[in-house]
């Protein structure tokens, strides 16, 4: 009897382990706002799982969604609509064998002049050589700007994370290596065809961050290329 009892429980065990894995329908609860001044953006949703199955949706006027997801799936979402740039990114939901509702806040870059989409670190310290990670994130670039064609940019590159010393030694070799930076993405960006003519490369200052590379956008335009 208590072999029975011992393989019955050891079956049951298994069988909701089965059902934790297999995940169980939730609420994902999810709020979008512009990531500059924290307004809510009403913009068109396109959400996919691993196994490539879409759900399409819509913001409310107050940035909100609600969708019945699957517990402790891994899920790709993509903003867009003609007030922001295109974003995709991933999200998961919670590892749950209950029912939950699950909170989210994603945020998105409304377009405007001066507004900064990027803030990246692309250079090796003290070299205009570009780093491992320069790559990744100029094909974010790229991307972008492929679906959003009304958007033109200026990449302002500094050296501050090499020379941020005071005095006319520094000073000099700050500006040296910055010339020479600007020269290295110009030649990467050089072979992007028209692309690459929607960016403009100028100096500037690492901010409130250590990266020496941000991105902003200079210029929104029409299908005739005239500035709105």
């Amino acid at each position: 009897m208590k072999m029975k009892t011992l393989i019955v429980c050891i079956i049951a065990a298994l069988f909701s382990i089965n059902i934790a894995s297999a995940g169980i329908p939730m609420l994902v609860k999810a709020k979008i706002t512009d990531k500059q001044s924290g307004t809510p953006m009403e913009v068109d949703i396109l959400i996919k799982d691993s196994k490539g199955k879409k759900m399409k949706l819509k913001t409310t006027t107050t940035g909100e969604f609600q969708q019945v997801l699957t517990s402790g799936e891994e899920y790709e979402i993509t903003f867009n609509s003609k007030d922001i740039l295109r974003q995709t990114e991933t999200f998961r939901t919670e590892d749950t064998d209950k029912y939950v509702e699950q909170k989210l806040d994603f945020k998105v870059n409304k377009i405007r002049v001066g507004a900064e989409i990027f803030d990246f670190d692309i250079f090796s310290p003290e070299s205009a050589t570009l780093n491992a990670s320069s790559q990744a994130y100029m094909n974010k670039v790229k991307l972008m700007l492929r679906f959003n064609r009304s958007v033109k940019l200026v990449i302002k590159v500094n050296a501050d994370d090499s020379y941020n010393k005071k005095g006319k030694k520094y000073a000099a070799k700050k500006q040296e290596l910055v010339q020479q930076r600007v020269k290295a993405l110009s030649d990467v960006i050089a072979k992007w065809g028209r692309l690459g003519d929607k960016i403009s490369i100028s100096t500037g200052t690492s901010g409130s961050s250590a990266n020496d590379t941000k991105i902003e956008i200079s210029e929104v335009v029409d299908a005739m290329n005239r500035r709105m």
